[in-house]
């Protein structure tokens, strides 16, 4: 095991520094080093997508940020520690200098070690929570030192790491029910919410220096979940947006006029318009394999509003002024089971895209938001659609692509968590059709059940070649 030599000690009660030597894991996963160098080859299996595999064993890739050179970092749980990845495949691995539950017996292969949900690039280190330590560990990649932030108690579960207005860095605490604060200083502050223990708080968003919101997951079986505002400076938090029923929100991001926020337990993201007060549900399109896509992380920038689909495994794109979704899987084959996918949990938007962290397939991934989809789609007409319970309407897609090309139809809604279409019917779909001529026209028929409660639906329209899902989104009230 590595001698841990403390530099400076106690800021306050809760932090130490210490100085990265060797990796103190008995499976030596960085080969007994404390910083391993590696150069990685890219590997584009088309598309919009590159990615790159990590060395083995396996570092379980999780927790991603961007930084401003267009290098991304990201969690190794396997190591445990740091890694940084640079676009053309050089990668550099910090190992965490802390003992860790290893192996029992030779015979068992290197395992996760701890939990790292979020990476953070802050007060000039690049922060991460370690689960199993109660901590945040912040690595200064210029001296190879590292700095501890303890949590109280022993099992706080530290998770949504951000910086706030205040230029402090805020995080959630999943089993402590807690929000911490910690000041440039490294003095801890941490929050108790309203729900007390029933309070499972995931990410945090902030407006301004007097305003922030919180999704807090809630208990299974007990209605304490939902959106929370607060103020920064006096701690006092609130539900807005009550009266609708989220499914495991996780993830919140501010743009568009309100906020968004991920359902991982279902198959939609629901959007909290800040000046109407009410709120929108936006299906992701469906898989054949599973019920629920999970959609797991929502970050904003602009119109666009990107998150990533951990059953389906895809990243996706709203663009929420063309009311449009685009969808890029990260295999290049389809998944058949939930058992064949990479578990893309998290992703960081930075400069032209999006990165992700495949963390059961060892790799690391780009999505290039500048690449133009050979597949093409437009609705001819308004996306706003009266119906009476019972009644129908036709609506025609203008379809795009290589002529030929073999392409699948569906639609989803958001009648129910699943996303699967039961009262809104459209015919034909699903469908498989082959491009005879480009833009060819598509004509589909809209049928409201007669049971349909009224009010307004969201209906979403997808054309798939496999590896680019093309949808629109309609806007369906449904009259008595």
């Amino acid at each position: 095991m590595a001698v841990v030599v403390i530099l400076v000690l106690v800021v306050s009660s809760s932090v130490g520094y210490f100085l990265l030597e060797n990796s103190p894991s008995d499976c030596s996963v960085l080969g007994g080093k404390a910083i391993l160098r590696s150069q990685l080859t890219p590997v584009k299996p088309g598309g919009a997508v590159t990615t790159y595999t990590l060395p083995s064993p396996d570092r379980f890739p999780n927790g991603v940020a961007a930084a401003a050179d267009g290098s991304v970092w990201f969690g190794e749980q396997g190591v445990p520690g740091l890694g940084h990845l640079y676009s053309n495949g050089t990668l550099e691995e910090y190992a965490w200098p802390f003992s860790y539950p290893g192996r029992s017996s030779p015979s068992q292969t290197c395992a996760e070690k701890t939990a790292i949900w979020s990476v953070v690039l802050w007060n000039g280190r690049v922060w991460a929570e370690d689960e199993t330590g109660n901590q945040l560990v912040g690595l200064d990649p210029a001296t190879g030192s590292v700095r501890t932030i303890k949590l109280s108690g022993t099992d706080a579960f530290p998770y949504g790491l951000t910086t706030g207005p205040d230029g402090a860095l805020w995080f959630t605490e999943l089993f402590a029910s807690k929000i911490g604060r910690v000041d440039t200083a490294g003095n801890l502050v941490e929050h108790s919410l309203p729900n007390g223990n029933r309070s499972v708080p995931a990410e945090i968003a902030f407006v301004n220096s007097t305003r922030g919101y919180y999704v807090d997951v809630g208990v299974a079986g007990v209605k304490s979940g939902g959106l929370f505002q607060f103020n920064p400076q006096k701690f006092a938090p609130a539900q807005v947006g009550g009266g609708m029923t989220l499914y495991a929100p996780n993830s919140i991001s501010l743009g568009t006029g309100g906020i968004w926020v991920t359902q991982h337990e279902a198959a939609s993201l629901a959007f909290y318009d800040l000046v109407t007060k009410g709120w929108t549900i936006y299906p992701t399109s469906t898989v054949n394999y599973v019920d629920t896509t999970l959609p797991y992380f929502v970050r904003v920038n602009g119109s666009k509003v990107w998150f990533n689909e951990h059953y389906a495994d895809r990243i996706a794109v709203i663009d929420f002024a063309t009311q449009s979704l685009t969808e890029y899987s990260i295999q290049t084959r389809r998944p058949a089971s939930v058992d064949q996918i990479t578990n893309s949990l998290t992703f960081a938007l930075g400069r032209n895209g999006a990165w992700f962290a495949e963390y059961t397939e060892n790799t690391i991934g780009f999505v290039d938001a500048a690449f133009k989809p050979a597949l093409g789609l437009s609705l001819a007409g308004s996306n706003n659609l009266q119906l009476a319970a019972g009644g129908k309407t036709n609506v025609t897609l203008s379809l795009a692509d290589t002529t030929g090309t073999r392409l699948t139809v569906q639609a989803a809604d958001s009648e129910n968590f699943t996303s699967i279409p039961r009262l809104l019917r459209v015919t034909p779909a699903p469908a498989n059709l082959t491009l005879s001529e480009s833009p060819q026209p598509l004509r589909l028929t809209i049928q409201v059940d007669s049971s349909t409660i009224p009010g307004e639906y969201t209906l979403l329209l997808t054309v798939s070649d496999g590896q680019v899902y093309r949808s629109v989104y309609l806007k369906v009230q449904v009259v008595p």
